[in-house]
């Protein structure tokens, strides 16, 4: 169960990067619009909040010890 969300963590990463979701991505949209990073931000969470919810799971589980 570890490695599948592992591998669905990279899979996010890889689409939200590939969006130009990612925070590098919205940091440099916020800065050539000059608008409101956090405002950016709130809108992709608000927007892709299941993706989020997933990569969020995704990180936890990175977090509990392998069994032996």
């Amino acid at each position: 169960m570890i490695g599948s969300c592992g591998c669905v963590k990279a899979e996010v990463d890889v689409y939200f990067s590939q969006l130009g979701l990612d925070d590098s991505s919205l940091r440099n949209l916020a800065a050539e619009t000059m608008t409101d990073y956090d405002q950016l931000k709130a809108i992709v969470k608000r927007t892709c909040g299941p993706v989020s919810t997933a990569r969020k799971i995704a990180n936890i589980m990175q977090l509990v010890p392998k069994s032996r």
